[in-house]
């Protein structure tokens, strides 16, 4: 009896060992694509705002979905070359009981000409192996048909498509073991002189044969035309472990704040809600 006891004492402090190391072991999540992979990816983002103003309300719900695919062109060690193609985007809006769809599929018009502008005009970039933006984009293609549609306006769009061509802003930036946290801070450009701020935490809650994944605490503050709205979400990402690509991604947010419009303070609450999804 005294033996077994003995035998079982030795496997429990055997097991919790292994445990104790498994957890503690640092992995480093970067990229291991080769040249020639493509990923095709799926977006959706889901807004209800509600603004009140003077008294009354407006509510306003907004789809938008957009298909997308990331091409590994070269890799020279540890530096990678992309090129990044959207291939179709819709956006449906709904307020005050009118609807509205703005969508690459359609036949073009003046509100659609903008979007139809920016699908299949490849964007070449570089990233380093935690999938980090190298240097600038060369988005030559997409800027003239931009130019073509919306003159002066391409400069302010490109950015926007520069601070969220990659997913490296999210990820850590040395290895890291489970459970371990680390810190996050970028800035994403929204146009006409908007932006998100972006910081919070993160960390590696889990580690399967085929995923790594991330859960985030995260604060936005949005500067928008002159106004700021804020708040605190969360947010999942899953990683690859085989290519070190972003597989899925979800957040959930509200904002809320004052904002200026058309000379009088309105009150601004909104769901934000999005996806991404490899196809």
């Amino acid at each position: 009896m005294r033996k077994t006891i003995l035998t079982f004492s030795v496997f429990f402090a055997l097991f919790g060992f292994i445990v104790s190391a498994n957890a503690q072991q640092k992995h480093d999540i970067v990229l291991k694509v080769q040249k020639g992979e493509t990923f095709n990816m799926k977006s959706e983002i889901k807004m209800a705002m509600t603004i009140k103003i003077a008294g009354q309300a407006v509510y306003t719900e907004m789809n938008m979905n957009s298909k997308f695919n990331y091409k590994c062109q070269d890799r020279v060690n540890d530096t990678f070359d992309w090129i990044y193609n959207m291939s179709e985007v819709t956006t449906d809006v709904s307020t005050m009981g009118m609807k509205q769809r703005i969508s690459s599929s359609d036949a073009p018009n003046a509100m659609n000409k903008p979007v139809i502008a920016m699908i299949n005009k490849p964007v070449k970039y570089k990233t380093n192996k935690y999938n980090v933006l190298v240097g600038k984009i060369d988005a030559a293609d997409m800027e003239k048909a931009i130019n073509e549609v919306m003159p002066g306006q391409s400069k302010q769009l490109l950015k926007q498509i520069e601070s969220t061509l990659t997913f490296g802003n999210l990820l850590p930036q040395k290895p890291i073991a489970q459970g371990e946290e680390f810190k996050i801070s970028y800035r994403q450009e929204l146009g006409m002189g908007g932006a998100n701020q972006i910081s919070g935490t993160g960390k590696l809650v889990k580690i399967t044969d085929t995923d790594f994944v991330l859960e985030y605490k995260i604060t936005n503050v949005a500067e928008i035309q002159g106004s700021t709205i804020s708040g605190d979400g969360k947010m999942t990402v899953s990683v690859d472990r085989k290519s070190g690509m972003v597989k899925s991604q979800y957040l959930k947010m509200p904002l809320s704040g004052e904002m200026n419009v058309q000379g009088q303070q309105a009150e601004m609450n909104m769901e934000l809600e999005q996806s991404t999804n490899i196809l």
